[in-house]
Formats: C-alpha cells, sequence, structure tokens
C-alpha cells in the first residue's frame, strides 16, 4: 500500500510527506479511517528519507526496511475522507543500519498522532523472485 503522495522537504536528518485520506486505504468504513493508518504513514515517510539518502548520499539503490513502532500517540480515533494530511519525521539517532525517527503527522490545524519508529535496513538481505 502507498499513502504518501508527495515529498514536500527532505534534508540529512528529516522528511516533510503529503497524503490524502482516501476511500481505498485501510480501515476505510463510513467516511473515514482508523487513527492508527497514520502510523503508517510515519512509517512510510521514514521509508522516504532513508530512499533519499541512500540514493542521494550514498549513491547507492534502495532495499526494504524492517519496521518497528516503539510508541504512539494519537489525538483522534478517526480521520475523514479528502482530509490533506503533513507527516514529519526527524532521525533521532542511528548505528551502522538500525535508526529511530520522531515522527508527527497534522492535518493543519492539529497534530493527529505522534509516534517513534525504529527502521532496520538489512544490507545483506536476498531479494527472490
Amino acid at each position: 500500500m502507498k499513502l504518501v503522495r508527495a515529498l514536500a522537504a527532505v534534508d540529512d536528518d528529516a522528511a516533510e510527506t503529503e497524503a490524502r485520506v482516501e476511500e481505498s486505504w485501510p480501515t476505510f468504513s463510513g467516511g473515514s479511517v482508523d487513527a492508527i493508518v497514520l502510523v503508517e504513514l510515519i512509517a512510510q515517510s521514514v521509508g522516504v528519507h532513508m530512499g533519499w539518502e541512500r540514493r542521494h548520499v550514498e549513491r547507492m539503490g534502495g532495499r526494504g526496511l524492517l519496521v518497528g513502532v516503539r510508541r504512539a500517540s494519537f489525538s483522534v480515533a478517526r480521520v475523514p475522507s479528502g482530509v490533506v494530511l503533513r507527516t514529519r519525521v526527524r532521525r533521532v539517532r542511528s548505528v551502522e543500519t538500525f535508526v529511530v525517527f520522531s515522527g508527527a503527522v497534522s492535518d493543519g490545524r492539529q497534530t493527529l498522532c505522534e509516534a517513534e519508529i525504529q527502521a532496520f535496513r538489512p544490507e545483506d538481505m536476498e531479494v527472490s523472485g
């Protein structure tokens, strides 16, 4: 599933992405999505940042990530269809291929979700077809 639709800003330590809540999103029902999907937006924004870094800084191609959620908090239970969301992630710390990011999703008026994501990029992972 691809929720992130645009990269708004990126630098060595952070990224900002945009998305619009759509009927095709997981948990969509009754005109809205469950706020748990916002954690996926944060994770995808981490992936965008790590992919950008891998391509533009390290000059290498991308690989998949293993992601874990350390903590998450929500100010809403559901988010209505059509709402434009801005997700900002910032690297908190990193050691080799292990990185921790803090992230927040807002709708332009308030922060809807904050989470801390751990990401691991396996360097020697084989890809099978």
